[in-house]
């Protein structure tokens, strides 16, 4: 989902500004051009005193509530403060990723979601752990935020 875009008063500003000095030209008889004007400049100033106003977030799906969740477990379960995930320099977190990721995707792949641990499982057998295809991708979400984070807190590039 997106984020809705932030009102931006500019255009409205622009066009009542445009509109007031030629208001009186096409009333009629009947309207006081003055107050007319006067509502038009209080309703400018209204809008140019307008905090600047911040996007408003899109709601979070359980999924992504999920995947959040599954890193933010990742700590206190899995051992370690989220600095750990920096000694998987050589893809390791990656690697596990995508191997949770097939676990689902592919016929000939589903045997390493039923117990079978990939040949390349980069850690310890006794941490590959598959349980359901949503379940495996939530496990493969909260590896790529591990390493997208360590990426971030170290200043590494994001070349392949």
């Amino acid at each position: 989902m997106s984020q809705q875009k932030p009102f931006d008063p500019l255009p409205l500003i622009a066009l009542l500004k445009t509109i007031r000095p030629v208001y009186g030209a096409c009333g009629s008889r009947d309207v006081d051009v003055t107050t007319q004007q006067q509502k038009i400049d209080g309703a400018i100033a209204m809008l140019e005193a307008m905090p600047a106003l911040a996007p408003v977030p899109a709601p979070v799906t359980d999924a992504a509530r999920d995947v959040l969740a599954e890193r933010a477990r990742h700590v206190p379960v899995e051992g370690g403060p989220p600095e750990h995930g920096e000694k998987h320099e050589d893809g390791e977190l990656e690697a596990a990723a995508g191997y949770y990721a097939l676990a689902c995707a592919y016929p000939h792949e589903r045997d390493i979601g039923r117990g079978r641990v990939p040949s390349y499982w980069p850690w310890d057998k006794s941490w590959w752990k598959p349980t359901t295809k949503r379940g495996n991708l939530v496990k493969a979400g909260g590896l790529i935020l591990a390493a997208i984070e360590r990426i971030d807190r170290t200043g590494g590039t994001d070349a392949a």
